[in-house]
Formats: C-alpha cells, sequence, structure tokens
C-alpha cells in the first residue's frame, strides 16, 4: 500500500461532482456560446409566441338592480334567487335560444362558444345587493370579440327579462380593444428568459462532464484520488524536495503526457535527480519508476485528459511500488 503523505486529499468525493467553481469556469471560458444559447432559447419561445394567432377580447359588465322591475324591493326569497342566477349566467346564455344566436354570429360551435364566452360573476360575500357580472367575450378579430360580448349581454337581459322579475342592466358597454388578449407577451418574455437559462445551464453541464480537462487540484484530488500539488504553491514544492524522503540524493521520475511540455516543472526541481517519461512509454515508465524515490504524475489543464490520467494511475499502482504524488499545472 503506498503512502500518499504529500498533499492533501478529497476523500469519498464522487467523480461527477459539480462545483461552483467549475460552472463558473465554463462560465469565463465560454461566455459568448452561453450568451448565445440565452438568447436562442429566449428567440424559439417568443418566437412561438409571435407565430401564434392572436386572440381579441372585450368585456362588459351586467348589473343586477337592488329591485324588481317594478322598483319594488326585492324579498329574501328573491336575493337568494339573485344570487343562484348571477352565479348561473354563462349556463343560462348556452340556452338555445340564446346560444343557437351567438353561434351563427361567430360561427363557433356550441363548445368552442362556450370556451370563448368567459362569465365571471361579482357579488359581495353571496349578498345579492349591489352584485354585477363581467362578460369576456374573445375572437380573432377585435370587432368580432365586441360584437360577441355585446349580443350575449343584449340577448340575455332580453330572456331573463321575459321570464323572471330581476332588473338587469349594463353598467360597462363593451369596446372595440385593438390590443390582443392572447398570446400575453410579457409571460412568453419570461419563459423565454427561464428557458434561455435552463438550456445554457444544461449546456454548461454538459460541458463539463465531457470535458477531459482537471480545472483546479482540488478537482484533480477528488477525480484522481491522488495527493496534487499546484506548481505555483512553494511551500509544498519545498515539502516534496525536503520532506519526502530522507535520502540525500532525491530521484524523482515525472510522467506526462506525450505532447506536455515539461521544462517549466524541471526547472522547479533543479536540485533533484529528475527524470521524464511519457505515459505512452510503459517500460521506459516502469523501468525508471521502480528506480525513483517519487513519482510525480504532471497534470496540466489545457492537454491533459482525465481519464487517460487515472487509466497511468492504475497501471502505476499495478506495476510500480513508488509512492506517487501529481504536479498541477495551468
Amino acid at each position: 500500500m503506498k503512502e500518499k503523505e504529500i498533499g492533501t486529499i478529497y476523500e469519498n468525493v464522487e467523480e461527477t461532482n459539480i462545483t461552483c467553481r467549475q460552472i463558473l469556469f465554463v462560465l469565463r471560458r465560454d461566455f459568448l456560446k452561453v450568451i448565445a444559447i440565452v438568447l436562442l432559447g429566449f428567440g424559439l419561445v417568443t418566437g412561438s409566441a409571435l407565430v401564434r394567432p392572436k386572440t381579441y377580447a372585450s368585456e362588459g359588465i351586467l348589473y343586477f338592480s337592488s329591485v324588481d322591475q317594478q322598483g319594488n324591493a326585492l324579498t329574501e326569497d328573491q336575493k337568494t334567487t339573485n344570487i343562484d342566477l348571477i352565479y348561473n349566467v354563462k349556463h343560462y346564455m348556452m340556452k338555445d335560444s340564446i346560444s343557437k344566436e351567438l353561434m351563427e354570429l361567430t360561427g363557433y360551435d356550441k363548445q368552442t362558444l362556450r370556451n370563448n364566452l368567459i362569465i365571471v360573476p361579482k357579488t359581495n360575500s353571496g349578498d345579492a345587493m349591489n352584485s354585477y357580472v363581467i362578460v369576456r367575450g374573445k375572437a380573432f378579430t377585435p370587432e368580432m370579440a365586441y360584437q360577441l360580448t355585446q349580443k350575449a349581454m343584449d340577448a340575455y337581459i332580453t330572456n331573463i327579462s321575459k321570464e323572471t322579475y330581476v332588473d338587469v342592466q349594463i353598467a360597462e358597454q363593451p369596446t372595440v380593444n385593438p390590443v390582443p388578449f392572447t398570446p400575453i407577451m410579457h409571460i412568453f418574455y419570461l419563459v423565454g428568459a427561464a428557458a434561455g437559462i435552463a438550456l445554457s445551464l444544461l449546456y454548461v453541464i454538459i460541458r463539463i462532464n465531457t470535458d477531459p480537462r482537471l480545472y483546479f487540484v482540488q478537482d484533480a484530488e477528488a477525480y484522481l484520488g491522488l495527493p496534487v500539488i499546484n506548481i505555483e504553491d512553494q511551500s509544498l514544492r519545498t515539502q516534496v524536495k525536503h520532506s519526502f524522503t530522507n535520502q540525500e540524493n532525491r530521484k524523482i521520475c515525472v510522467i506526462h503526457a506525450p505532447d506536455l511540455e515539461m521544462t517549466d516543472l524541471v526547472e522547479k526541481m533543479t536540485d533533484m535527480d529528475v527524470s521524464a517519461v511519457s505515459t505512452d512509454a510503459v517500460d521506459a515508465m516502469v523501468e525508471q519508476g521502480r528506480n525513483a524515490d517519487l513519482l510525480v504524475l504532471a497534470i496540466s489543464r489545457e492537454k491533459s485528459n482525465k481519464k487517460k490520467l487515472k487509466k497511468t494511475i492504475q497501471t502505476v499502482d499495478r506495476l510500480i511500488p513508488t509512492p506517487m504524488i501529481g504536479v498541477y499545472m495551468k
């Protein structure tokens, strides 16, 4: 069992952990791509709203008087009936005598008419006094929405006046409203922004999980299960030089990727007997590693592949008894 005394090792850390630092690193590095993805998500959602057919609405208010058609105050029974009528306006409007005329006006079938005629009763805690109903008609043109609302209100007043004592009046006439009722663009803007952000975060997560590089010293330790030293940390380099072995002539074998320039790392260890061997030269690595006091695995964020590094560690553990640490180079 090799002793791993140098540096610190983050134990029990999953290989797939994603840290805030990794996210920030990718956001900084791929800033323009992330912005482009956000704009793409925003554009797809808002673009879909622009091609959707616009729906317009016209709104009016029916007022239920506190007296009957002759001006007499309502009895308690009549007030109770009034409440029932207020909450059943839409049901009443769907009667054949009214709905047939509205369907001829709009070209809707009965179900479509039901969906496009919105009735909102308003009462004061169930009190029949000063109660009213909002009538909102929807259509594909502002004029049609206005006609639907006006016709529905007029037909309701005419029929209810014939059949009951209730005095219903138009408190607010519907108008032609040129502003679309749907799509509600500010909702699509918010959804588009959320979609863009979600897509960009998905890109960042995929980028981190598929990126073969190790971003930071802690990432290297957690993934490789190996104590790793930052090449810029003078105190840790001193620890390697003077504390790892008591031998006067210390031999270090640096294992590196084939295309990794080792000049900088070797210069940091000029007072040691340092040799370097490529990871693809397994025989040479085994020969030099057995004769070394310490193996140093060179880790470069830009050129090292974390899966290949882990495979190298497994090979070393199997073939070479020499202790091993990592040195992280940006």
